[in-house]
This record gives C-alpha cells, sequence and structure tokens, in this order.
C-alpha cells in the first residue's frame, strides 16, 4: 500500500493531524465557518473539533477524482456482477468501475443470504484497503420494520408500528433492528420515515407512522435515539436518516413522486413538524423528497435544504439524495439541460451525496469544475460532512470485518421472535366487537377464510425471498391443535394468480369474476360447518406499494376492497355464523361494507413474521388488544382529505351523504366560565370518517375524567399541567391510550379544530385508576403565521382530553396563556 496515506496512522497519531494547520484554500472555501459544524453538540465539542480537523487534512490529499467517488454511493448491480456465489468479489471487475473507491454502499437490493452478504461486505473493505487512500465505507441498510434483509426479523410495517401509541415498544423494535443491521456491517440506515400518512391512494402510505405531525415526531425521535445510540460527545453507533423531507406523504392524487400540492403554510405547520423535532433530537442523516414543493424539487431547493433544514432547524449532518433523484432534475422536471447541469443544481442547492441505482450524476463534476461551472470548494465541504461522519460513527478507529457465525447466531433468535409477536398483538386495532371476541372457549370449529388467510404479507422494503413467518391459518391451526378446537380453510376470493411481491415489476390482474364467485361458494359452504369464521380481507403488497415504473404500480383511484371481497363477506355473513373480519394491507381502505357485516371487526394492516401467532393470541383472548388508529378510516376515495385536524371551514356534507357534521358545537358558561359539547340527537359522521384518527376498543372499558389545569391564567414563560385520572371500569385487565388535543380558540390564520399535544398509554387492571398528567409550554402552542414566521400568540387553548379525537370520546377544558 502506498505510504502517502495510512487510516490506521491517521488514527493513531492524533497529535500530528491536530497539529495540521488548514490549507489556504480549503480554510477560505471548505470549512470558512467551522462553528456551524458544531451547532448541534452543546455537551461536548472536543470529538466534533477533532474530527473536522482531521477530515480537512485529509480532504487536502486527495485528488478531485478521489472526493467525487466518496460523494457517491456505488450500484448494487456492479457488486451483483463483481460476485461469485458465495459472495467474494472480483477485484479486478471493482477496480474497472470503482478505481477510486466508494463513499457509501448499498448491498441488499439483491436479497442477499446473510453470510453472503456479510462476505461481500468484506471483500468491499478488503478491496478498499487496495486504494491509495482507504477511506472507510458508509454500508447502509433499510430499516423500515426491521432490518430489510434476509432472515433478518420482521416487524409490522410502519403503519402498524403508528397504531402501537407505545415508545417503549417500539425503542424495543428499533434496539433489534439497529443490532440485527450492526451485525452485518451496517452503520447508516435509510430510516424513519416521517412522511404525513395523508393520502390513502398512495402506494408509499404503508411506509409512514400516521397522518399527525406531533405522533409521526415521537415515533421518528424515538427511532433516532435507538438507531444511533449517540453518546454526549457526537460518537454514533448508526447514523439515522430522516425520510422523505417532505411534503411527500400527500402527494397530488395519489401518485408517486407527483408534487406537493399544499401552501408552503401548509406544508411548514404540519408536514415539517416532526423533521424538526428528529433534528433536535440529533438525528445524522436526513434525505430529501422527490417531490416539488412550490415547483421546486425539494432536491434542488435551496429554501427547504438551506434557510429551513439548515439555517432554521439547525441541521449540520450529511444531506443525501434519494435513488437517482438528482437525473430527475434533467429527464423528469427538465430543471437542467443535462444530467451533469442537474448535479451541479444539486450540489449548489446542498445535496452532499448521489445515491445512484446503476449509474449517477456526481461524477460528472469533475468536467464542471475543470470548466470553472462550479467550485471545488462545495466538494470539499460536502466531503468535510462525509468524513466528520465517518468518524463519529468510529470506521477511521475500527473497521473490522464481519463477523458471521455471530451475525447467524443473531438471526431468528427466540428473542427477537418473542419481540416481533408481542409488537403485533400491540399493534392490532378492535374497531367494533358485539361480545364475539374474545372467543369463547365453547368453540369447537372455526373457518379461517380470506385471500389474506394463508398468504403472510409483510409489506414493502422487505428483503426477498421474504423471511418465513406464520400465516393468520398457520397460527389459528396451531392454537387449535393445542386446544382441541378444529380449523378449517377456505381461500374465498383469490386476488390474483401470482404471490404478492413488492419488488417485482409487474401488475397483477384480478381473477375473473366467475372464479371468485365459485371461490365464495366454496367459502360459503366451510363457513355453515363452522362455530365462527375468522374473515381474513383488505388488499397485498402487489397494489399497494412503492410506484416507481409504470410496470410497477401501486397507487389506486380508489380505496374499495379489490375483486369481491365485499361479496364474500356479504354471503359469509348471511350464513348467520358469527364474523370476525380482520383487514390486512398498506392502506386505509372503505371498511364500512365490512363493518356493516361483521360482529368484529380487526384492522390489521400488516403484522410481520409472527402475524398468525398474535392473531391466535388475542382473538382466543389470552392478551388484550393494546391498538389505537393512527390514521382516519376513509368512507370513500371521494372523502378525502380526512385526516382529523383539519380547519374549522372543511365541513359541509356532499350531496346524499350521510349526514356529516364534522364536530360538536361547544359553548362557554360565561358565568362559570367552563366549556361544554353541545351534543346532538344524531350520530356525526366525524370528518366523513368511518373510523376517526385515535380510536380502539379494548374487551374492557375505560373512564377518563374531567381534565383539570393547574392554571387558568397563565405566563409565557410557565408550564401549565393538565392532570385527569382513567379507571378501568371493566372486568379484564387493559390498556387506555388517553390522548391530549388542544385548539387555539382565536388566532391571525385559520387553525386545525384540534391538534394532538401528548399521549400516555396506561396499563391497569380490572378496576384500577391512575392519574395522568400532561405538561405544556409556549413552544407546544407555536405556528407559523401568514409570513411563514414560527411565533406564539396569546389568548384563549382549548384543551381535550380522552379516547379518541372523536369529540364525543373527549372532555373539554381550557387555560388563558399571557
Amino acid at each position: 500500500m502506498p505510504k502517502s496515506f495510512n487510516c490506521k496512522k491517521l488514527m493513531k497519531n492524533y497529535t500530528l493531524y491536530l497539529s495540521i494547520l488548514l490549507s489556504v484554500a480549503v480554510a477560505a472555501s471548505s470549512c470558512s465557518n467551522r462553528s456551524e459544524e458544531l451547532n448541534d453538540y452543546p455537551k461536548s465539542q472536543t470529538f466534533i473539533d477533532s474530527a473536522i480537523n482531521k477530515a480537512i487534512s485529509v480532504v487536502s490529499q486527495l485528488s478531485l477524482k478521489e472526493k467525487l467517488a466518496q460523494l457517491q454511493s456505488g450500484s448494487i448491480y456492479v457488486i451483483k456482477s463483481a460476485s461469485d456465489s458465495v459472495g467474494n468479489l472480483n477485484f479486478d471487475t471493482l477496480r474497472k468501475y470503482y478505481p477510486y473507491g466508494m463513499g457509501l454502499m448499498n448491498i441488499d437490493f439483491g436479497g442477499c443470504p446473510p453470510a453472503k452478504y456479510a462476505r461481500t461486505v468484506n471483500s468491499l473493505k478488503e478491496y478498499n484497503n487496495t486504494l491509495e487512500h482507504p477511506i472507510p465505507i458508509i454500508f447502509i441498510g433499510e430499516g423500515l420494520h426491521g432490518l430489510m434483509g434476509v432472515d433478518a426479523t420482521v416487524f409490522p410495517q410502519a403503519i402498524a408500528l403508528g397504531c402501537s401509541w407505545d415508545t417503549t415498544l417500539l425503542s424495543k423494535v428499533y434496539a433489534v433492528t439497529a443490532k440485527e443491521s450492526r451485525a452485518r456491517g451496517i452503520n447508516m440506515l435509510f430510516s424513519p420515515i416521517l412522511d404525513l400518512a395523508r393520502e390513502p391512494r398512495f402506494g408509499r402510505i404503508e411506509e409512514m407512522y400516521s397522518e399527525d405531525p406531533f405522533l409521526c415526531g415521537i415515533y421518528g425521535c424515538t427511532a433516532v435515539r435507538e438507531f444511533q445510540q449517540a453518546s454526549q460527545n457526537g460518537r454514533l453507533k448508526m447514523a439515522a436518516t430522516l425520510k422523505h423531507y417532505m411534503g411527500h406523504g400527500q402527494v397530488e392524487g395519489g401518485r408517486n413522486v407527483a408534487c406537493f400540492p399544499g401552501s408552503a403554510n401548509d406544508l411548514m405547520n404540519n408536514h415539517s413538524i416532526p423533521f424538526e423535532m428528529c433534528v433536535k433530537a440529533g438525528v445524522a442523516c436526513v434525505m430529501p423528497a422527490y417531490n416539488d414543493v412550490c415547483d421546486v424539487p425539494v432536491t434542488v431547493n435551496p429554501w427547504l435544504l438551506k434557510d429551513v433544514l439548515r439555517q432554521q432547524f439547525g441541521f449540520h449532518g450529511l444531506i443525501v439524495s434519494d435513488q437517482n433523484a438528482i437525473d430527475r432534475m434533467y429527464d423528469v422536471n427538465h430543471l437542467a439541460p443535462s444530467y451533469r447541469k442537474a448535479a451541479e443544481l444539486a450540489l449548489n442547492s446542498g445535496i452532499e451525496i448521489d445515491i445512484i441505482g446503476s449509474e449517477g450524476t456526481f461524477q460528472m463534476l469533475e468536467e464542471s469544475v475543470q470548466k470553472g461551472e462550479i467550485s471545488e470548494s462545495l466538494i470539499d465541504k460536502a466531503l468535510i460532512r462525509l468524513l466528520v461522519t465517518k468518524w463519529r460513527l468510529g470506521l477511521f478507529e475500527e473497521d473490522k470485518p464481519v463477523d458471521i457465525p455471530a451475525l447467524l447466531e443473531i438471526n431468528q433468535c427466540a428473542e427477537h421472535l418473542d419481540l416481533a409477536r408481542e409488537t403485533a398483538r400491540k399493534t392490532m386495532v378492535l374497531l367494533k366487537n358485539d361480545g364475539v371476541l374474545p372467543l369463547s372457549n365453547k368453540i369447537k370449529k372455526v373457518a379461517v377464510i380470506g385471500p389474506n388467510a394463508k398468504t403472510l404479507d409483510y409489506g414493502g422494503y422487505t428483503a426477498e425471498p421474504v423471511t418465513p413467518g406464520v400465516s393468520v391459518y398457520d397460527g389459528m391451526k396451531a392454537f387449535g391443535d393445542a386446544n382441541n378446537i378444529a380449523v378449517s380453510y377456505a381461500e374465498g376470493c383469490r386476488l390474483s394468480d401470482f404471490g404478492p411481491s413488492f419488488w417485482q415489476n409487474d401488475n397483477q390482474a384480478l381473477i375473473s369474476d366467475d372464479r371468485a364467485r365459485k371461490m365464495i361458494s366454496e367459502a360459503v359452504s366451510v363457513a355453515k360447518s363452522a362455530d365462527v369464521v375468522v374473515l381474513c380481507v383488505g388488499e397485498n403488497v402487489s397494489y399497494s406499494r412503492e410506484a416507481w415504473l409504470e410496470s410497477h404500480r401501486g397507487d389506486r383511484d380508489n380505496l374499495e376492497f379489490l375483486g369481491l371481497q365485499n361479496e364474500l363477506v356479504e354471503k359469509i355473513k348471511a350464513t348467520g355464523k358469527p364474523v370476525v373480519t380482520l383487514v390486512f394491507g398498506g392502506r386505509p381502505l372503505n371498511i364500512r361494507p365490512a363493518a356493516e357485516n361483521s360482529n368484529a371487526l380487526v384492522q390489521c394492516f400488516y403484522l410481520g413474521q409472527q402475524c398468525g401467532n398474535a392473531v391466535a393470541d388475542v382473538i382466543f383472548g389470552k392478551y388484550n388488544f393494546e391498538g389505537k388508529l393512527s390514521v382516519t378510516m376513509p368512507s370513500s376515495a371521494g372523502a378525502l382529505p380526512c385526516y382529523y385536524n383539519m380547519k374549522p371551514n372543511r365541513f359541509r356534507s356532499y350531496v346524499f351523504e350521510d349526514r356529516g357534521d364534522t364536530i360538536f358545537p361547544y359553548v362557554c358558561d360565561t358565568a362559570t366560565g367552563t366549556y361544554s359539547f353541545v351534543y346532538q340527537s344524531w350520530e356525526p359522521k366525524t370528518n366523513h370518517a368511518t373510523y376517526p384518527f385515535g380510536f380502539g376498543l379494548s374487551y374492557t372499558t375505560f373512564d377518563i375524567s374531567q381534565p383539570k389545569v393547574s392554571q387558568d391564567t397563565v405566563p409565557q414563560s410557565a408550564t401549565v399541567k393538565i392532570t385527569t385520572t382513567v379507571t378501568n371500569t371493566g372486568s379484564v385487565d387493559g390498556a387506555e391510550v388517553v390522548q391530549l388535543y388542544i385548539r387555539d380558540e382565536f388566532s391571525s390564520v385559520v387553525r386545525p379544530i384540534k391538534e394532538l399535544k401528548g399521549f400516555n398509554k396506561v396499563y391497569l387492571k380490572a378496576g384500577e385508576s391512575k392519574e395522568v398528567t400532561f405538561a405544556l409550554t409556549k413552544d407546544d402552542l407555536m405556528f407559523y403565521n401568514e409570513k411563514l414566521e414560527k411565533i406564539f400568540e396569546s389568548g384563549n387553548f382549548l384543551v381535550y382530553v380522552g379516547s379518541s379525537s372523536r369529540d364525543r370520546d373527549l372532555k373539554i377544558t381550557h387555560f388563558y396563556m399571557e
């Protein structure tokens, strides 16, 4: 190895590199304001300061080609071509494509078995050490619902995790995800996703926790903390990446990569909130979204990347593109006349890393520098950020090969499988129950019916071939065999003749109605011989996924059950047998027909590899339901948008719609200063939805008392406390999620009818009571005004406390902040 640059020697001799003075060019251009790199590390700046010094000295020794190689990820397609059957790489192939190395690499698009994956990582590290300047590689993984890796633990999909309302549980999930990732040599995860789930037609809604900004932010901060496990001096065990900054959850028409149709004010008051929360939590990396905002794609939007993210939020980490997002500035959005100019535009706007599929654009910046069309100092600055991240991850100090035996021992270990089962139990949401659940011990025959009964679907960003798991039928059959219950099966209504796939480029056609009705007839016969029917309906990932090609669609123009599933539900109900309906899939669907034809209704989304065992645990009463909806369940696509925290002027019902006034009016008793709802004699259809945000039933009942505020009038410098008591009024132990919402009664811009500002999941034995206290400060009450200034306005704030966002599930009080 040439002696001019040695990473190990660099780390052994700290004194030498700390004493290197900044060269005039680099000092003047690459790091003219070193404090900018340090502002997000207030506890201890020594380590970061040292890392910056070392990064600057490394950059000063690299050629332009080497710099640009660092600012671009490697291609999985090249790695595949260089790999043998067990993962060892051909160095001659790597030298052809990567003579100057690579800064980052994502291997697992190819579905490598664990040992092959590990050998590929180790082989890349070995090749990297043959280079003149062997800078360690960051290995990237996806951690949406567990590590996206063959034989990794598969937890419930993000939209299901959102229904847990349980940060303790999610901390465990993300700790396992990080542990399994590090075991494969991964040190950066493209997770969490903080997009707001406000467009159910959008196939990527499955990747999102919730429609609510605060809830997304809480979950995101939980993921960031567990992934990174940051020390006080800034060292990281893993780099988390926020996706997709921002507006990506509410794309126009629900079409992937379409524009964000809302206003800048809407963007900042809603979609920005979880990102700002996670930046304040110290996240290391941010990935801009494909979509454009106010006609400028986020990838090249200096207002969002520089003014908002860097300056306003105070982010000083790494900004990486989404895959080939820079290319789109030329070949899709037509903002640049060439790929090279697209790269210039991205770099100038704040993008520092080009994440590629097969080819990228940043390598073209060499010509731009040579022609004087872009300053090399911008490249230097981006590279310094990357190298500081690598130092924070400890890659220069210790970059060991992957320990394959240790990796194989972690995969599918009992502890992780138990957590997957627990998580699935705690994310299911009971929406209706006339008493049929939990199933009685008198039940001796159960029919498990439906297109999702034997098919186990994990949702998007799961490695294929998929990790084996337990379907609903498998779980029910195992429980039945152990408890002398006969379990029968009928498919009922197949969707397609092909198995579900997230990665396969195909658009699966539904089977013919004639075939479907024949299968329904067979299912009816099976149902008639059973004591109870467990009906498994909904969607699968082939119809709800990231739509990246016309041959790989995933967005829908309606929210109805596919095929003849509603007919299946009606026919099964007509048998007179009790029906427990489980709804699977990646998006909120119109479940009203299912609700009308079921004795019990459960929203499952995708429950992960322990799905069937968890279902059996809960519906037979071994465990209680705990989940609450993290998204509103719409009545139809025509009712969109239907998220709960709407503006007060969006209340009028459609022609022929069930009477749909969205909120109960409230009144203030001027004599006592108390607020109360004016309840109507009719049942309101909250926000034109079938079931509201925050809703979920249990096998027991709860009472949440009238909330009390610590002070009626509060100075801006003070904290107001809201206290309530929750009581388990039933005969079964259970958990209730106490939710706190606020409303700014009068404001200078139109504000939502209510906004979630706190929640507390409380476990109570039958008859037990606990006091719950929430705290609010001025910061919780701020918003962006018409000038996009974040402000606080004195005034009266209504406080709602209860079990869901629906008004009849809430009790109301208020306080005045001066």
